[in-house]
């Protein structure tokens, strides 16, 4: 009887160090995510892009692959337009040109736009918070 309690002390130790080394494992790599997550927030709030950073990584990488797939359309058709151009290249390119930067400013006024309706929209859902904590201590009173 007491082989047997001490093979199943032995099982069990030796299941709790198993145990405690995944934990670390998995500590140690909760903790590398985490510091990841922390880089890629702050270089999207570096790059104008502070409305996705609080976004979970799937929608940060979804948008990101959105908005490279959209550069690389307009690329394509500048391309495209620049071989189309022939006798009457100069003129078409700086009109291409002018169209680029309009398109540039637009993009960077919408831009603009989607950060400050972002921050609009935090401000809101802070203020609803508040207005529920606010109603939950008023009816308990």
């Amino acid at each position: 009887m007491e082989s047997y309690i001490g093979h199943i002390r032995s099982l069990s130790e030796k299941r709790a160090d198993h145990l405690e080394s995944e934990t670390l494992s998995l500590r140690t790599r909760l903790e590398c995510s985490q510091q990841q997550s922390a880089t890629l927030a702050t270089l999207l709030e570096k790059t104008g892009l502070h409305c996705i950073a609080e976004e979970s990584l799937g929608e940060q990488v979804a948008f990101l692959i959105a908005d490279r797939a959209k550069l690389m359309e307009e690329i394509e058709v500048i391309k495209k337009l620049k071989f189309s151009n022939g006798v009457n290249g100069m003129s078409k390119e700086s009109e291409l040109l002018s169209e680029i930067i309009k398109v540039s400013s637009e993009k960077e006024v919408l831009r603009r736009e989607v950060s400050e309706l972002c921050d609009r929209v935090q401000l809101l859902e802070k203020a609803s918070r508040q207005l529920e904590v606010d109603n939950e201590r008023l009816a308990y009173k």
